[in-house]
């Protein structure tokens, strides 16, 4: 039986939560002088970036040079600052040799991903990658979801989508696949469970979930 298994990166395979918000708070230190609190820049984690400083009041006229300061801290610092979650790169590679097809579906740009399943060292097992800039909508829209499932020819019925946040949430309820939701993520209080999601709390219990409970939960 073919299984397929799309990752979020942000929060669930890569710990960069600290590296985000020092990328917020530098660039509100540079245009305004002052940083904005912790737990408002937790709130828009997993937009895009345009739409996360919409949700935190910018006006259009300043957003794109909030963005440009971002990305350019963001990126200087990058391929120092990221790390993978402790299991992810052992169970993503054991996963990879039991035949599971594995993609990236995330809202981040496609230059750091790339750089980030390079630097985490998951380049080998992953089959397909979907970043901001291949979607016309990003999650919570299904339209990633389902491109994976269509360039992978994969089952709903036995995919999953494993992710931190509310938004990798509903679009897997919205593409009907499974959800897993990886409290070790920065907001795991915006996670629930029922009949299609169900929450982990190790990157061991996505391999339990595919090959020793999918038949029983389909």
């Amino acid at each position: 039986m073919k299984y397929t298994i799309m990752w979020d990166f942000d929060g669930t395979i890569a710990d960069t939560t600290e590296l985000i918000i020092e990328s917020y708070q530098e660039t509100f230190k540079h245009f305004f002088g002052f940083e904005f609190p912790k737990e408002k820049i937790l709130s828009v984690f997993s937009l895009p970036m345009r739409e996360s400083f919409i949700a935190l009041g910018f006006e259009n006229d300043i957003i794109d040079k909030l963005l440009d300061y971002y990305r350019q801290y963001h990126e200087s610092v990058f391929a120092y600052r990221i790390k993978a979650y402790p299991g992810a790169r052992e169970i993503i590679e054991e996963l990879a040799r039991e035949g599971v097809v594995q993609a990236i579906v995330t809202s981040r740009r496609r230059r750091t991903t790339y750089e980030g399943i390079k630097y985490i060292g998951i380049s080998d097992f992953i089959q397909e990658v979907v970043c901001s800039e291949d979607v016309v909508n990003t999650k919570p829209d299904p339209e990633p979801i389902e491109k994976v499932l269509k360039k992978t020819n994969s089952n709903k019925k036995t995919s999953f989508m494993v992710g931190d946040s509310q938004y990798d949430q509903i679009a897997a309820k919205r593409a009907n696949v499974k959800f897993l939701g990886a409290l070790w993520g920065p907001r795991p209080e915006n996670l629930y469970q029922d009949s299609d999601s169900f929450l982990i709390k190790s990157f061991k219990e996505v391999k339990d979930f595919v090959f020793c409970y999918n038949d029983k939960i389909q």
